[in-house]
């Protein structure tokens, strides 16, 4: 931290040591994203900047008591969390404490934890109850954060491509690399495999015997009920695949997808032609859905199949320039959704 310092600050900053751990329990690392080094292991020049002998919370208090001072943590916050509790009052004199850490949407270490808060949690509760202002960058904000060092830029790009992927690929948390490397493992065991392929061809051969026309043979991960087929009442202009998945959805609180002319409809020249199929994707996630489950999709399914006459086409109301069947919005063609 003292060579990155010396990059950044001058030569009087003072640069100081503070808790080798959280409040309560053993520390745990991030070596995994941040380096041996802390800092991405890019190699920084020796230390500039000697270290201070005070304890990182005392220094803080000195430089408190010298006037107005605005804290800017980017790690966990046990060391703040130990100068109100060493100094009682104090967090009266700061001027503000922006801190790097929390998340809105998705966390780094589990599906909702930031590692700077999830790393001291104890510690976070004392801080985020003391009396300063406080400004909070979310690590939702930090995936925004602009390099104006075009070298230093360069050279993060490059151990982002080795350590996380292109920088267009988004990046993930370590726990989704995990899952990556567990699915993967069990995607090539055949006795996964043959449970994986039979529970599909269980969906599919239900839906076969009740007479709902399928894409046969059914494949290794979803079925693909033949939307064309099963509402030929329906021009494939007026969408067919979309009115079966709302009818599912409807009916029963499936999802499906539909894979016709919504998806593929549009031409480059801005008009649309039917698609060569209207179809609904009734794909199964790994390892989530139990037999009861698919029990239920069954039931679902035969009841909309059996009102199937009645379903109606719809249009588009709005759509996107590129990649409508994610965010187009849709209302009933004729003024209903059942004739």
């Amino acid at each position: 931290m003292r060579s990155f310092s010396g990059r950044i600050c001058s030569p009087t900053s003072r640069v100081a040591r503070g808790c080798a751990g959280p409040l309560v329990g053993s520390p745990e690392e991030a070596s995994d994203v941040h380096g041996r080094d802390g800092l991405g292991d890019l190699e920084w020049d020796e230390p500039a900047v000697p270290e201070h002998p005070e304890h990182a919370v005392d220094l803080q208090r000195s430089l408190i008591e010298q006037g107005p001072l605005t804290i800017v943590a980017i790690g966990p916050l046990t060391n703040l969390a130990l100068l109100v509790e060493r100094y009682p009052g104090i967090d009266e004199q700061v001027e503000r404490v922006v801190i790097m850490g929390g998340a809105s949407f998705h966390g780094n270490v589990t599906a909702a934890a930031e590692f700077n808060i999830w790393f001291d949690p104890e510690a976070a509760e004392r801080v985020f109850a003391a009396r300063w202002p406080i400004t909070l960058m979310p690590l939702d904000l930090t995936h925004q954060a602009v390099l104006n060092d075009d070298d230093l830029a360069e050279r993060c790009r490059g151990l982002e491509i080795l350590t996380e992927g292109f920088p267009t690929y988004g990046g993930m948390a370590g726990r989704d690399l995990e899952a990556i490397a567990q699915g993967l493992a069990e995607a090539v065991d055949h006795d996964y495999l043959r449970y994986r392929v039979r529970s599909v061809a269980y969906l599919g051969e239900a839906l076969e015997r009740a007479g709902v026309p399928v894409v046969v043979p059914c494949g290794g991960h979803a079925v693909f009920i033949d939307a064309r087929a099963m509402l030929p009442h329906i021009d494939p202009l007026a969408y067919p695949g979309q009115a079966l998945a709302c009818a599912l959805y409807a009916e029963g609180g499936v999802r499906s997808c539909e894979i016709g002319t919504v998806m593929f409809g549009l031409r480059p020249d801005g008009t649309e032609q039917p698609a060569p199929m209207d179809l609904v994707r009734l794909a199964i996630p790994r390892r989530t859905y139990t037999q009861s489950h698919i029990d239920y999709v069954i039931e679902v399914v035969r009841a909309v199949a059996e009102e199937a006459d009645r379903l109606r086409g719809y249009r588009m109301s709005w759509e996107p320039s590129a990649l409508r069947h994610f965010t187009a919005r849709f209302e009933p063609a004729y003024g209903a959704l059942l004739a």
